[in-house]
């Protein structure tokens, strides 16, 4: 896919649980390599997008984090369940909570989050941009939070016009 290449390996991919690391003594094309960077850190990661914004998320398009370095969406869409665009992007390990995304020469803020977006047809997350901060919360958060929920919902609605 457009999320993983020769040039990136599945430790910055999220896929260091795809690795077969046991036994200790099996040898494959790579492992030195894969567990250099495994003792070492990844120097990039890949997490989830929700733009704040509206704009649609594409792949290639630049993802600055301010004070920490740059990054690339490596794919993005509409998602008609969340009624934003959502994608996926290469971001320095350092990458906390917030980002911002250059579409069309502009600055664009979405919130980095971690995927999956959508579980069974429902929104997997919820977001709250305030200040400095992007709350996530869990389904079972959500659950007991309704006048929360709703209070969110309303502010998402009021960042993104």
């Amino acid at each position: 896919g457009s999320d993983m290449d020769e040039t990136v390996s599945p430790l910055e991919s999220g896929l260091g649980w795809t690795i077969a690391w046991d036994p200790q003594d099996r040898d494959f094309i790579g492992r030195a390599a894969l567990t250099s960077q495994k003792a070492s850190g990844v120097a990039r990661k890949l997490v989830g997008l929700v733009l704040a914004d509206r704009g649609v998320l594409r792949s290639h398009q630049k993802v600055v984090v301010p004070a920490v370095g740059e990054g690339e969406v490596t794919s993005g869409t509409f998602s008609p369940t969340l009624e934003r665009s959502i994608g996926l992007a290469r971001v320095p390990s350092q990458t906390a909570d917030r980002c911002e995304i250059e579409i069309r020469g502009r600055l664009l803020h979405a919130a980095v989050v971690r995927p999956p977006f959508v579980r069974q047809g429902k929104a997997a997350i919820e977001k709250r941009m305030s200040g400095e901060s992007t709350e996530i919360l869990t389904d079972e958060e959500r659950a007991a939070q309704p006048a929360q929920l709703a209070d969110i919902e309303r502010r998402l609605s009021e960042n993104c016009q």
